[in-house]
Protein backbone atom coordinates (compact mmCIF):
# COMPACT_ATOMS: atom_id res chain seq x y z
CA UNK A 1 0.00 0.00 0.00
CA UNK A 2 1.22 3.36 -0.69
CA UNK A 3 2.88 5.30 2.22
CA UNK A 4 1.01 8.53 3.78
CA UNK A 5 4.20 10.66 2.19
CA UNK A 6 3.77 9.09 -0.86
CA UNK A 7 0.13 9.81 -1.12
CA UNK A 8 0.87 13.33 -0.18
CA UNK A 9 2.64 13.78 -3.05
CA UNK A 10 0.71 12.50 -5.66
CA UNK A 11 -2.46 14.27 -4.47
CA UNK A 12 -1.45 17.77 -5.00
CA UNK A 13 -2.71 18.64 -1.35
CA UNK A 14 0.91 17.24 0.73
CA UNK A 15 0.87 20.98 1.96
CA UNK A 16 -2.73 20.76 3.61
CA UNK A 17 -1.62 17.32 4.76
CA UNK A 18 -4.10 15.82 2.33
CA UNK A 19 -3.23 11.85 0.81
CA UNK A 20 -5.40 9.93 -1.76
CA UNK A 21 -8.36 9.15 0.22
CA UNK A 22 -11.52 7.69 -1.99
CA UNK A 23 -14.57 9.25 -1.73
CA UNK A 24 -16.01 6.91 1.51
CA UNK A 25 -14.08 5.22 3.87
CA UNK A 26 -14.54 1.31 3.87
CA UNK A 27 -16.15 1.10 7.02
CA UNK A 28 -19.10 2.54 5.07
CA UNK A 29 -19.79 -0.80 3.27
CA UNK A 30 -22.43 -3.28 3.75
CA UNK A 31 -23.09 -6.82 3.23
CA UNK A 32 -20.05 -7.94 1.62
CA UNK A 33 -19.10 -11.75 1.84
CA UNK A 34 -16.61 -12.37 4.12
CA UNK A 35 -15.36 -15.15 1.96
CA UNK A 36 -14.68 -12.18 -0.87
CA UNK A 37 -11.94 -9.19 -1.05
CA UNK A 38 -14.00 -6.62 -2.31
CA UNK A 39 -12.31 -3.68 -4.39
CA UNK A 40 -13.15 0.10 -5.59
CA UNK A 41 -11.45 1.18 -8.99
CA UNK A 42 -12.30 4.45 -9.46
CA UNK A 43 -10.64 7.53 -11.44
CA UNK A 44 -11.41 10.84 -9.43
CA UNK A 45 -11.01 13.69 -11.44
CA UNK A 46 -9.55 15.68 -8.48
CA UNK A 47 -6.68 13.01 -8.62
CA UNK A 48 -6.11 12.89 -12.48
CA UNK A 49 -5.31 9.15 -12.40
CA UNK A 50 -7.39 6.10 -11.10
CA UNK A 51 -6.21 4.22 -8.02
CA UNK A 52 -7.31 1.46 -6.34
CA UNK A 53 -8.44 0.91 -2.86
CA UNK A 54 -9.55 -2.36 -0.75
CA UNK A 55 -13.28 -1.96 0.60
CA UNK A 56 -13.63 -5.26 2.32
CA UNK A 57 -11.16 -8.17 3.97
CA UNK A 58 -8.18 -6.10 4.47
CA UNK A 59 -6.22 -8.09 6.50
CA UNK A 60 -6.26 -11.18 3.12
CA UNK A 61 -3.84 -8.89 1.08
CA UNK A 62 -2.33 -6.12 3.57
CA UNK A 63 -0.70 -6.20 6.96
CA UNK A 64 -1.29 -2.80 8.63
CA UNK A 65 2.08 -1.01 10.89
CA UNK A 66 -0.57 0.45 13.47
CA UNK A 67 -3.78 0.29 14.76
CA UNK A 68 -4.74 3.09 13.19
CA UNK A 69 -7.98 2.87 10.78
CA UNK A 70 -7.21 5.14 8.66
CA UNK A 71 -4.72 3.03 6.73
CA UNK A 72 -7.47 0.83 5.75
CA UNK A 73 -8.15 3.80 3.39
CA UNK A 74 -4.71 3.69 1.68
CA UNK A 75 -4.89 3.03 -2.26
CA UNK A 76 -2.85 0.33 -3.30
CA UNK A 77 0.49 -0.05 -4.74
CA UNK A 78 0.02 -1.29 -8.34
CA UNK A 79 2.06 -1.46 -11.49
CA UNK A 80 -0.82 -0.44 -13.23
CA UNK A 81 -1.57 2.93 -11.60
CA UNK A 82 1.50 3.49 -11.18
CA UNK A 83 2.53 3.92 -14.96
CA UNK A 84 -1.10 5.02 -15.96
CA UNK A 85 0.21 8.64 -16.38
CA UNK A 86 3.06 7.17 -18.89
CA UNK A 87 1.65 4.25 -20.40
CA UNK A 88 -1.86 4.16 -22.34
CA UNK A 89 -3.06 1.54 -19.87
CA UNK A 90 -6.66 0.09 -20.57
CA UNK A 91 -8.93 -0.44 -17.63
CA UNK A 92 -9.25 -4.26 -17.46
CA UNK A 93 -5.16 -4.56 -17.14
CA UNK A 94 -5.98 -3.08 -13.68
CA UNK A 95 -8.47 -6.07 -12.91
CA UNK A 96 -6.07 -8.37 -14.54
CA UNK A 97 -2.95 -6.81 -12.18
CA UNK A 98 -6.03 -7.59 -8.90
CA UNK A 99 -6.87 -10.91 -9.85
CA UNK A 100 -3.36 -11.95 -10.08
CA UNK A 101 -1.90 -10.81 -6.69
CA UNK A 102 -5.07 -11.88 -4.71
CA UNK A 103 -4.87 -15.73 -6.33
CA UNK A 104 -2.30 -18.23 -5.70
CA UNK A 105 -1.31 -20.02 -7.80
CA UNK A 106 -1.80 -16.96 -10.03
CA UNK A 107 -4.67 -17.75 -12.96
CA UNK A 108 -2.49 -18.67 -16.64
CA UNK A 109 -5.61 -16.06 -17.60
CA UNK A 110 -7.04 -13.70 -15.41
CA UNK A 111 -10.06 -13.59 -18.09
CA UNK A 112 -11.00 -16.61 -17.78
CA UNK A 113 -14.51 -17.23 -18.94
CA UNK A 114 -17.25 -19.00 -16.93
CA UNK A 115 -19.21 -20.96 -19.36
CA UNK A 116 -21.49 -22.34 -16.88
CA UNK A 117 -22.70 -19.01 -16.33
CA UNK A 118 -23.55 -18.36 -20.28
CA UNK A 119 -24.93 -21.85 -19.99
CA UNK A 120 -27.38 -20.73 -17.46
CA UNK A 121 -28.63 -18.01 -19.33
CA UNK A 122 -32.34 -17.48 -21.08
CA UNK A 123 -31.87 -17.36 -24.52
CA UNK A 124 -32.40 -13.65 -25.23
CA UNK A 125 -29.83 -12.83 -22.22
CA UNK A 126 -27.31 -15.50 -23.32
CA UNK A 127 -27.19 -13.48 -26.42
CA UNK A 128 -26.83 -10.49 -25.63
CA UNK A 129 -23.92 -11.35 -22.47
CA UNK A 130 -22.06 -13.45 -24.96
CA UNK A 131 -22.19 -10.64 -27.24
CA UNK A 132 -20.59 -8.09 -24.56
CA UNK A 133 -17.87 -11.05 -24.00
CA UNK A 134 -16.88 -11.25 -27.52
CA UNK A 135 -16.71 -7.22 -27.43
CA UNK A 136 -15.06 -7.34 -24.20
CA UNK A 137 -12.37 -10.61 -24.81
CA UNK A 138 -11.40 -8.50 -28.50
CA UNK A 139 -10.79 -5.26 -26.82
CA UNK A 140 -8.32 -7.24 -24.85
CA UNK A 141 -6.50 -9.35 -27.58
CA UNK A 142 -5.96 -5.50 -29.34
CA UNK A 143 -4.69 -3.73 -26.56
CA UNK A 144 -1.14 -5.32 -26.57
CA UNK A 145 0.38 -8.23 -26.67
CA UNK A 146 -0.13 -10.21 -23.31
CA UNK A 147 1.43 -13.90 -21.95
CA UNK A 148 -2.28 -15.33 -21.51
CA UNK A 149 -3.20 -14.07 -25.01
CA UNK A 150 -3.16 -17.47 -26.78
CA UNK A 151 -5.97 -18.49 -23.76
CA UNK A 152 -8.20 -15.55 -24.37
CA UNK A 153 -8.05 -16.34 -28.04
CA UNK A 154 -9.45 -20.12 -27.12
CA UNK A 155 -12.10 -18.58 -25.16
CA UNK A 156 -12.72 -15.47 -27.39
CA UNK A 157 -13.63 -18.63 -29.93
CA UNK A 158 -15.87 -20.67 -28.12
CA UNK A 159 -18.28 -17.71 -26.82
CA UNK A 160 -18.55 -16.43 -30.24
CA UNK A 161 -19.76 -19.72 -31.17
CA UNK A 162 -22.47 -19.70 -28.36
CA UNK A 163 -23.25 -16.00 -29.34
CA UNK A 164 -23.97 -17.04 -32.96
CA UNK A 165 -25.58 -20.43 -31.65
CA UNK A 166 -27.84 -17.89 -29.74
CA UNK A 167 -28.74 -15.93 -32.50
CA UNK A 168 -29.58 -18.95 -34.83
CA UNK A 169 -32.09 -20.09 -32.26
CA UNK A 170 -33.83 -16.65 -31.26
CA UNK A 171 -34.19 -16.57 -35.02
CA UNK A 172 -35.62 -20.00 -35.79
CA UNK A 173 -38.11 -19.34 -32.50
CA UNK A 174 -39.16 -16.34 -33.77
CA UNK A 175 -37.84 -14.23 -30.44
CA UNK A 176 -35.06 -11.78 -31.93
CA UNK A 177 -37.40 -8.82 -31.91
CA UNK A 178 -38.24 -9.51 -27.82
CA UNK A 179 -34.18 -8.93 -27.88
CA UNK A 180 -34.35 -5.82 -25.89
CA UNK A 181 -32.50 -2.84 -27.41
CA UNK A 182 -29.30 -1.16 -25.69
CA UNK A 183 -31.37 1.11 -24.59
CA UNK A 184 -34.23 -0.66 -22.83
CA UNK A 185 -31.16 -2.89 -21.95
CA UNK A 186 -29.30 -0.46 -19.80
CA UNK A 187 -32.76 0.94 -17.83
CA UNK A 188 -32.37 -2.66 -16.00
CA UNK A 189 -30.82 -2.61 -12.91
CA UNK A 190 -27.17 -4.28 -13.32
CA UNK A 191 -28.11 -6.79 -10.66
CA UNK A 192 -31.02 -7.73 -12.58
CA UNK A 193 -29.24 -8.34 -15.98
CA UNK A 194 -26.10 -9.86 -14.46
CA UNK A 195 -26.21 -11.27 -11.00
CA UNK A 196 -22.99 -13.26 -11.62
CA UNK A 197 -19.77 -12.70 -13.07
CA UNK A 198 -19.31 -13.76 -16.45
CA UNK A 199 -15.97 -14.21 -15.46
CA UNK A 200 -13.89 -17.46 -13.69
CA UNK A 201 -13.84 -17.14 -10.55
CA UNK A 202 -10.35 -18.27 -9.62
CA UNK A 203 -9.44 -19.46 -6.40
CA UNK A 204 -8.64 -16.92 -3.47
CA UNK A 205 -5.62 -16.82 -1.44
Amino acid sequence: MMSRNQQRRLSGYGFINVGLPPASPSETEQDYEEDYTMFLIAGYARYNCPYVWIRSNHDRLVRFSSDDTSEKDFPLQLKTTSTWKDKNIPPWEIIAELVTICTTPSPPNPFAVDFDYFASLPLPEKFLASGAMVSFLKKVLVSRNHSYDKRVRNDLQHISEIHFRALNSLMKEGQLSSVPTPSQHARVPMEQIHPQSPLRKPHPT
